[in-house]
């Protein structure tokens, strides 16, 4: 069909004036942007932290980001050490060798702060001269009971006896320090008394990490930078790498070496985003082109769109690193959503100046009459999509948040490169004719296409229309079903190398990652250990023995405990004890000055002395790790390991209120809390930002059509039909809502529009076409762009981000069925308007 306006006479607009006279200008301007964009861009940073993942207005957010900023995460790394496979050559060389070769080989590295392969000497000197002397005044409250226990004469008999069998036991090695310090066996009351191991099994010979079958070491690695640094990730691979050819080239044996951790994630994070990026946008450019090279059947119109988009990708960028500096991998990622986007707005500006020129237009002429016939519809597009992306910087999620404000620049610059340096090269273009007025193969197919679908929309309009409403009624009943995951996996990548390290650490060592941290602050170490103290009550009244809890009020004691159990002691009376115990050891024939240290702090003790007062100066390394001294607090960390049915979605909110009224400033650090109240915030988010983004959308609608509510709700049918249909059918697949799947909902509004906007837009002045003309005239164009943007949140699928992945499925299927609704349905109620109006 050939487009042919009412006017005659191009309108006098000024920006087409001036670009059609100073086309050059226009580019120049346009290259000069574009080059200082990219200067600009060129600074812009990846964040694939934690913290920026975190959203506002979540007490377990704020709570996580006070762990994060004083204790920067402090997330261990875990390297397994195998043997080789069965039939590789192997040395007389064990797994615990490796792994003792390679704490050392590490030790030395400046991305490692500590690496142990088992009980360090600094381990069990601090064991041994600070805890065990002072276990009465660790232990827990049944230390009385204990006591009692250990001082009957019957009891002192056999202690003295199973001494003696212990000492001359072939693996002694470990047991015979503790024993000589702790001769009445009081060691064991101290919570969390196997802290040396970290719950850990230990070979008694060598004092490694073994596993219980003795197939594997472990290896634990504490990093010099944050878990959230991905560089400090990227070296601590390179030296783990190098680490781990120089055990094997040193024990001549291919021993395997899984390794994970924060940093190792935040690494591959990294690796893995910057390489979907590439692949995304890459692919949607490539695919966009192929597309329109095949639909106009030549490389001039799709070179200059294209060319065209990226320039506007780099403007964006510019600007996003002007206001950010650095951006977080979720918002980077719908950067290639952009393209199939941009793309639309030349695809119908392309296509009308095309046909002008079919026509025997002037250029000038074309450029004009593109302007006006497809300006208002382009403009109303893409501030339309620009304001369902805009109402995403309300969101609580911080990433959410830099992606309303990108494809918000990203549209609008979209919008700009088009009408001045799209329009001007499109000037410069010697091309006159197309080689064919019918246009290329898939060009006629779409056209084929568009008029199938209008003219059964117009033949069977009663029965479309009905058709219709059965469609969207059953899809509602769908929606109910739809079920929200607010697991943060979602926006992380899957599929990591550490993958299978995770699982191989829970099933040889059963270390797992489901734990909950406790960040407690007081004024001075004292008062931060007695507040840590009393968490460590609470937990153990509401978990009982399901948890593992670390904590270093359990070996540096809390100070007023400590001298309330003082005076306990003073009034006990151990001397007769001792002296009788130094009488069985020497019947059993051991000296009795071997366990003189021993013997001389129960003396202390027994005297309400203190027999090891706290000294920071002979903490092991990972004594100091869970204490930090800020300027005016202390910030100690307890730390508890919970089974897989405890806590499933963290602390309970009523324990964790109850804890912060006994222990005011404590922060309750849990992934899966902040996952809790990230589920509620992301659905009062789905239904403010819908409700925002309904009502900008449509207020920027009924302005464009000037007042007529009867347009704006006819041009939002088709959305509507298609929203209604992708949320019930995605509710009847048992598909769950993640959270960027949730906030795509609103973008699916801006988007899915854009076909209803064209096609009313052509039923007004000056072309007054009928709403199934218009649908015709404009049909190819809509069809081609909705392509177009499929390909564009279609390459999302190649994301490793769920997230993206789901989003992209769910707006590549919405702006599918909206092309349909608006092919079929509004030819179809323009053809019942038209019945009831002649009757």
């Amino acid at each position: 069909m050939k487009i042919v306006s009412d006017a005659t006479r191009p309108q006098k607009m000024w920006l087409a004036r001036l670009v059609a006279r100073r086309p050059r200008t226009v580019l120049i301007a346009g290259a000069i942007a574009t080059s200082l964009a990219v200067i600009s861009a060129s600074h812009l940073q990846l964040r694939t932290d934690l913290a920026g993942l975190l959203p506002e207005g979540s007490p377990a957010a704020t709570d996580y980001r006070v762990f994060l900023s004083v204790f920067g995460g402090l997330e261990k790394v875990f390297v397994i050490v195998r043997p080789p496979l069965d039939g590789d050559d192997a040395s007389d060389a064990s797994v615990t060798e490796a792994a003792s070769e390679l704490a050392a080989l590490l030790s030395s590295s400046p991305e490692v702060a500590l690496a142990k392969a088992g009980v360090s000497p600094e381990d069990e000197e601090f064991f041994l001269e600070s805890v065990v002397p002072r276990a009465l005044l660790l232990a827990g409250d049944d230390w009385r009971d204990a006591l009692r226990d250990s001082i009957r004469p019957e009891f002192l008999r056999e202690r003295a006896a199973t001494i003696r069998s212990k000492i001359i036991s072939p693996s002694s090695a470990f047991e015979v320090p503790i024993l000589a310090a702790d001769p009445f066996g009081l060691v064991d009351e101290i919570p969390g008394a196997r802290f040396l191991a970290s719950s850990l099994p230990i070979d008694p010979v060598t004092l490694t990490f073994l596993s219980e079958d003795g197939e594997a070491s472990l290896v634990i690695v504490t990093p010099a930078r944050s878990e959230i640094d991905p560089s400090g990730g990227r070296a601590l691979v390179e030296d783990l790498e190098v680490a781990f050819a120089e055990v094997k080239k040193s024990l001549g044996s291919e021993f395997r070496f899984d390794a994970v951790g924060g940093p190792l994630y935040a690494a591959a994070d990294e690796e893995l985003i910057r390489n979907d990026l590439k692949k995304t946008v890459s692919g949607s450019a490539t695919g966009c082109f192929l597309l329109l090279v095949a639909a106009f059947g030549g490389v001039a119109l799709p070179g200059i769109l294209i060319v065209t988009v990226l320039s506007a990708l780099a403007v964006t960028a510019g600007l996003i690193a002007g206001l950010f500096h650095g951006i977080s991998a979720v918002s980077l990622g719908f950067a290639a959503v952009l393209v199939g986007l941009g793309v639309d707005y030349g695809i119908h500006a392309a296509t009308r100046y095309r046909q002008c020129r079919l026509d025997g237009r002037s250029r000038e002429d074309s450029l004009a009459a593109t302007y006006r016939d497809t300006g208002p519809g382009i403009l109303t597009s893409a501030l339309t999509t620009a304001a369902a992306f805009g109402v995403l910087m309300f969101a609580h999620l911080g990433p959410i948040r830099e992606l309303g404000v990108l494809v918000t620049c990203g549209i609008l610059s979209m919008l700009a490169m088009t009408a001045t340096v799209g329009a001007a090269t499109l000037m410069l273009w010697k091309g006159q004719r197309d080689r064919a007025e019918g246009g290329s193969v898939l060009w006629r197919w779409i056209g084929m296409f568009v008029d199938y679908c209008v003219s059964v929309g117009t033949r069977y309009p009663i029965f479309i229309l009905g058709l219709g409403v059965v469609i969207v009624v059953v899809s509602a009943a769908g929606i109910p079903r739809l079920q929200f995951d607010a697991n943060l996996r979602a926006v992380r990548p899957v599929d990591h190398p550490a993958m299978e390290a995770e699982r191989l650490l829970v099933e040889t060592f059963d270390v797992g990652v489901g734990t909950a941290t406790f960040v407690v602050p007081g004024k001075g170490l004292a008062e931060a250990l007695e507040s840590c103290a009393k968490i460590r009550e609470e937990l153990q009244t509401e978990l009982g023995a399901d948890a593992d809890i670390t904590s270093p009020a359990d070996w540096l004691g809390a100070p007023s405990r400590t001298q309330r159990r003082l005076r306990t002691l003073e009034a006990f009376s151990m001397e007769p004890a001792i002296s009788m115990f130094e009488a069985e050891l020497a019947n059993v024939g051991l000296n009795p000055d071997g366990f003189r240290k021993g013997l001389n702090a129960l003396r202390d003790l027994d005297a309400g002395r203190d027999p090891a007062p706290v000294d920071p100066s002979n903490w092991p390394t990972w004594v100091r790790e869970l204490v930090t001294d800020g300027a005016e607090t202390t910030w100690v960390m307890l730390r508890v390991r919970l089974p897989g049915h405890v806590w499933e979605e963290g602390p309970p909110v009523e324990f964790v209120t109850r804890l912060k009224e006994a222990v005011p400033g404590v922060a309750v650090a849990s992934i899966p809390a902040v996952g809790r109240d990230l589920k509620d915030l992301a659905k009062r988010d789905v239904r403010r930002l819908g409700w925002i983004a309904l009502v900008v959308v449509f207020s920027v609608v009924i302005v464009s059509f000037r007042g007529s509510v009867h347009d704006s709700l006819v041009a939002l049918t088709p959305v509507v039909i298609g929203s209604l249909c992708l949320l019930g059918f995605w509710g009847y697949l048992g598909r769950p809502i993640d959270l960027i799947t949730l906030v795509v909902m609103p973008i699916l509004l801006g988007i899915g529009i854009d076909d209803g906007l064209h096609a009313v837009h052509g039923t007004r002045k000056p072309s007054r076409y009928s709403l199934a003309d218009s649908v015709s005239i404009s049909g190819r164009a809509m069809t081609l762009t909705t392509l177009t943007t499929c390909v564009g949140f279609g390459s999302l699928m190649l994301s490793h981000l769920p997230g993206l992945r789901s989003g992209g499925a769910l707006i590549t299927a919405g702006v599918a069925v909206c092309l349909v609704a608006t092919l079929v349905v509004l030819p179809a109620w323009d053809r019942a308007a038209a019945m009831i109006r002649g009757r």
